[in-house]
């Protein structure tokens, strides 16, 4: 049984985040309804914005709904005809695309769009070394930046598209190396300069612009512990070992 890209992602948040063994996980969203479901995973919204941004990178914008609404699928976990229809014309449109580029591009409108939706999150209590996640998709480092290929990976699937993880890893490592050097945040010889990054974090929405005063740094001492953040990820992670310097 061919069952809809949500239920792919369900199974497998359920997996990840809810620590269902995988035979368990398969029966749940086999025989849940769709709020039952949502009521666990809480995907939506970012399958919202997944379906968004490659309607957008197609320019094809008029077959959004259509689109969601094939990806989303109904209370039947099977895809229907109509759907599968669906998912077909989009397979059409997106053959020849870079798939790393649409999916880097995809990665960072479901990011701006969790920032968006969890702003009051910025200020709550016990999430004090979590802020960096209210920066830019090229900040926050490629562990966090791919964790939203949960949502997005399945969608691009069902549309006959496959994703090469070390290549996509690269690809993003090459676009944090050119947004590091535009914003002045490496020196000539490529160390992060931190003090650059604080400055940028003080701007809030004028350097970010899905910001709001919900979620930008409140004074220098602020600003200078999420650049600390940042630069926490990129020397503890060496995600951009061999691009930028952090020693």
């Amino acid at each position: 049984m061919k069952v809809s890209p949500y239920r792919i992602i369900a199974r497998n948040a359920l997996i990840s985040w809810n620590g269902l063994a995988e035979d368990e996980a398969t029966k749940t969203v086999i025989e849940s309804k769709f709020d039952e479901l949502e009521n666990q995973v809480w995907a939506t919204n970012s399958i919202k914005y997944a379906v968004s941004a490659i309607s957008s990178y197609l320019e094809i914008e008029e077959k959004q709904e259509l689109f969601l609404a094939a990806v989303l699928g109904q209370d039947d976990p099977k895809v229907t005809a109509e759907q599968e229809d669906v998912l077909n014309q989009i397979t059409e449109k997106i053959k020849n695309v870079n798939v790393n580029e649409l999916t880097i591009y995809a990665l960072k409108c479901i990011h701006d769009g969790w920032v968006v939706d969890n702003a009051k999150k910025f200020a709550k209590e016990g999430r004090e070394n979590k802020k960096y996640q209210h920066l830019p998709l090229e900040m926050i480092g490629w562990t966090e930046a791919k964790a939203d290929l949960l949502f997005l990976e399945p969608i691009l699937n069902s549309v006959g598209l496959e994703i090469d993880s070390e290549k996509l890893r690269k690809d993003y490592l090459k676009d944090v190396e050119t947004f590091f050097k535009k914003n002045n945040f490496v020196d000539e010889k490529n160390y992060i300069q931190g003090n650059k990054i604080s400055e940028a974090i003080l701007k809030g929405k004028d350097f970010y612009n899905v910001l709001t005063d919900v979620n930008t740094a409140k004074s220098n001492e602020e600003a200078h512990a999420i650049s600390s953040q940042v630069y926490g990820k990129v020397s503890m992670h060496r995600d951009f070992d061999g691009i930028l310097n952090t020693n």
